[in-house]
C-alpha cells in the first residue's frame, strides 16, 4: 500500500509540474502577443497622428471637403484609440503576465527539485512538501491575470511540438562549460558507498 501511495504522489508531482509549465509558458506567450500589440498601435496611432496634423493628405491635390472629411476621420480614429488604450492599459497588462510567469518558474523549478530529491524523502515529508507546493502556487494563481484561448494554443504548440521548455541532454551539454558536461561527468570515477571510518 505505502509503495503505490508513493507511486500516487510522483504521479500527482508530474502533473502539477506539467500543469505549472503549461501555465507559466501561457503567461509568456500572452505576454509576448500583448507586447506585439502594444507596438502596432503605437506606430499606428503615429502614423494617424502624423497623417493628420501634417495634412499629408492636402499634398496629393485633394480637394478641400475631402481633405477635411479625411483629417476628421484620421483625428477622431486616433481619439479613439488613444481612449481605448487609455482605458485598458496594456503595458500594465504586459507586466503582470511577466510578474505571473517570474513567480511561476520558481514553483515550477521547485516541482523539478521535489522530484530529483523524491527517493531522499519520506511520504510524510514528501506529502507536506506538496501541499505546501500547491498552497502557494494557489495564492499566485488567485492574484494573477487569466490567458486567453490563443495564448493556451501557442503554449499547447510550444511545448507539444517545438518542445520550448526542454532540452536534450546534448543541447544542455553545449551550453555548459566543458568539465560540467555529461560526456565528462560521466568518466569521473564513482566514489564508492563506504561509511566506514
Amino acid at each position: 500500500m505505502a509503495n503505490t501511495y508513493r507511486e500516487n504522489l510522483m504521479v500527482q508531482l508530474r502533473e502539477s509540474y506539467g500543469k505549472l509549465t503549461y501555465t507559466y509558458t501561457a503567461h509568456n506567450k500572452m505576454a509576448n502577443r500583448l507586447d506585439v500589440k502594444r507596438k502596432r498601435v503605437a506606430i499606428f496611432k503615429i502614423l494617424l497622428s502624423a497623417t493628420s496634423t501634417v495634412g499629408l493628405i492636402g499634398t496629393l491635390g485633394v480637394n478641400q471637403f475631402i481633405l477635411k472629411l479625411a483629417t476628421t476621420i484620421l483625428s477622431a480614429t486616433l481619439l479613439a484609440l488613444t481612449l481605448y488604450y487609455k482605458d485598458t492599459d496594456i503595458t500594465q497588462a504586459i507586466l503582470e503576465h511577466r510578474k505571473a510567469a517570474a513567480a511561476l518558474w520558481n514553483y515550477r523549478e521547485a516541482y523539478l527539485s521535489l522530484m530529483t530529491d523524491f527517493y531522499k524523502y519520506s511520504n510524510d515529508e514528501l506529502s507536506k512538501k506538496r501541499d505546501t507546493l500547491t498552497s502557494e502556487v494557489g495564492k499566485i494563481y488567485s492574484t494573477t491575470p487569466r490567458t486567453d484561448k490563443k495564448s493556451y494554443q501557442a503554449t499547447q504548440r510550444a511545448l507539444k511540438d517545438e518542445e520550448e521548455q526542454f532540452f536534450t541532454p546534448d543541447e544542455i551539454d553545449r551550453m555548459l562549460p566543458e568539465h560540467l558536461r555529461m560526456a565528462n561527468i560521466e568518466q569521473v570515477p564513482k566514489e564508492k558507498d563506504n561509511f566506514e571510518t
